[in-house]
């Protein structure tokens, strides 16, 4: 059973102490985005982030401010070619500087050369004064902001899937957090948002082979970090076994009465032939089988998995046109 943590893990980018060429690296050279309102508001900040990595100059380094360390963002850059190193400032306040990995040798040949030319202007003593460096610049509302941000209830950037389930009436945020589970790519993770902690939802991710990472963040705000469980350990040739082995499965306990029956012929319809989804329910679906029966004889496939006496578990089959 995965157990939700009482505290966040160790912070990856402790580990190791700074990189020399950062402690270093020029002012002027650093993008500060701090996205920790927009987290705190419930807004994703997914499309400021990239924007910003795209907007980055040459030899540049993003620094993104956040309230949790956002480890789903580390793949992601790492796919774009960026390495990271973060740092905790405090338990809501966490600092990750990026810079391309190809320019890391660049960036600290940069910070010895300013480093140098600055011992020697202080050896020589300046006739002109003091010099001030000029301070970080901050990633403004040009370089960073993203069509229709605010309002998008998802969001998708390479290995992160945003679904923001605020609002919705049961049990629309569980049902829509499972088929975006279905169609999750493989070493993906889904964010889902939250106003209050899924707990009906948690035991059907165990069942799936999720793990997943609860952080409530405010008493209205709660994100719930979705993956995989196996895939860290999956190997190319395990995919088509995986494919074959894993089917959808429709979990009806949670739905009203009267939306049952609608949703499992909606489920059964979008299959293709020869596909099937398993069936879980309280009690005996009897009367659903003699539905089935009236209306798609002959088209459908009928196979108890699992009878009682606090669950059943059928798997529906659509057969192919004969």
């Amino acid at each position: 059973m995965v157990k939700i943590p009482r505290t966040p893990p160790a912070p990856t980018g402790l580990r190791e102490p700074m990189p020399e060429f950062l402690a270093a690296i020029a002012p002027e050279c650093i993008v500060d985005l701090d996205v920790r309102e927009d987290l705190r508001a419930g807004r994703e900040p997914f499309t400021r982030i990239m924007a910003a990595r795209e907007a980055l100059p040459a030899g540049g380094v993003l620094r993104v401010r956040a309230i949790f360390e956002p480890v789903p963002l580390y793949r992601v850059m790492q796919r774009h070619g960026f390495a990271h190193w973060t740092e905790e400032l405090a338990a809501d306040d966490w600092r990750v500087w990026f810079w391309r990995e190809g320019e890391a040798q660049a960036l600290a040949v940069t910070a010895d050369a300013t480093n140098s030319a600055a011992a020697e202007a202080h050896d020589s003593g300046s006739r002109d004064g003091p010099h001030t460096p000029p301070a970080p610049r901050r990633a403004d509302a040009a370089d960073v902001a993203g069509p229709d941000e605010a309002n998008d209830a998802t969001g998708q950037e390479d290995d992160v899937v945003v679904l923001d389930v605020r609002g919705l009436e049961p049990p629309e945020p569980m049902v829509r957090t499972l088929e975006a589970l279905e169609r999750l790519p493989a070493g993906a993770t889904l964010v889902q948002i939250n106003a209050r902690v899924p707990r009906f939802l948690l035991p059907r991710l165990e069942e799936r082979g999720f793990t997943y990472e609860v952080r409530e963040q405010a008493p209205d705000l709660v994100r719930v970090f979705i993956r995989r469980r196996a895939d860290a350990f999956r190997t190319p040739d395990q995919e088509s076994i995986m494919h074959e082995t894993t089917e959808r499965t429709l979990d009806v306990r949670v739905i009203p009465p009267r939306e049952k029956h609608p949703t499992i012929f909606r489920t059964f319809e979008a299959l293709a032939p020869g596909d099937s989804f398993v069936l879980i329910n309280d009690h005996d679906p009897r009367p659903l089988r003699y539905q089935f029966e009236a209306e798609l004889s002959g088209r459908f496939g009928w196979e108890y998995l699992e009878q009682g006496p606090e669950v059943w578990r059928v798997r529906i089959t659509k057969r192919g046109e004969s």
